[in-house]
C-alpha cells in the first residue's frame, strides 16, 4: 500500500472499514434506492462515468 495513496488516505481518515464494492448490474438508478432506503450511504449523489466507461456512485 502506498502511504499516499487513496487507500491509505481513506484508512487515515475513516479507519479500516469496506473502500468500495461493486456489481454490474442493469439499471443503476433503480438498484440504488432500495440500497439507499436501508441506509447505505454514496460518495457521490448521482452516477458518474468511472472505470471502462461504467456508470459508479
Amino acid at each position: 500500500m502506498q502511504p499516499e495513496g487513496v487507500i491509505s488516505k481513506f484508512i487515515e481518515h475513516r479507519g479500516e472499514r469496506i473502500h468500495h464494492i461493486a456489481f454490474e448490474i442493469a439499471d443503476i438508478l433503480e438498484e440504488v434506492k432500495p440500497l439507499e432506503n436501508e441506509g447505505f450511504s454514496f460518495i457521490n449523489s448521482k452516477p458518474h462515468q468511472g472505470a471502462d466507461n461504467k456508470l459508479v456512485f
